[in-house]
């Protein structure tokens, strides 16, 4: 079973996992646009369709199976909190339409699924207080298989990776067929 976790912010990522293992997985694709005296970064919704299109043959490539689509994908529903601004709502906001836009241009069957849902149960007994420490933690003891960093020079772990690897885990032991809406 080919499913794919994302995490949906600008510092997120996507995994895609069969049967329950990584397989593929890229952290969301960006650029960075001038603006004012200095740079922001910025969405590359090109990047983000082209591993789109890439992720099933990527599957097979690495011999984990032959896939048309994944069979499942659970894409994070963003939540504005304060004391997030204006403009950090409305990037939340936009990055779930980007990533949901292709979703349903590619017609792969997927839900939108709140933190609040998938989140205790794949950190259930994992110590701590902060939630990226303790996805990162759990993200390592179940899926070992996943890199989480950020590039080969990089040494921090990237919670973006975790999150979307703990969410494609989830999707898959929901056991949901393609085509489902329960």
């Amino acid at each position: 079973m080919l499913t794919i976790g994302i995490d949906p912010g600008l510092d997120g990522a996507a995994v895609a996992l069969v049967d329950g293992v990584p397989i593929v997985w890229t952290i969301t694709p960006t650029g960075k646009v001038r603006h004012g005296k200095g740079t922001r970064k910025v969405f590359d919704p090109a990047g983000m369709e082209w591993w789109f299109r890439r992720v099933c043959a990527e599957v097979y490539e690495a011999g984990a199976g032959e896939y048309e689509a994944p069979d499942f994908v659970a894409l994070e529903a963003t939540e504005a909190r304060p004391p997030k601004g204006r403009n950090a709502c409305h990037s939340l906001g936009y990055s779930q339409g980007l990533w949901e836009g292709l979703l349903v241009a590619h017609r792969w069957p997927y839900e939108i699924v709140r933190a609040a849902e998938w989140l205790p149960k794949m950190t259930r007994g994992v110590p701590g207080k902060g939630t990226k420490d303790r996805t990162v933690l759990a993200a390592r003891r179940l899926l070992p298989a996943l890199d989480l960093t950020r590039s080969a020079r990089s040494s921090k772990p990237h919670d973006g990776l975790a999150d979307a690897g703990l969410l494609g885990l989830w999707a898959y032991r929901q056991g949901k067929p393609a085509g489902s809406n329960a």
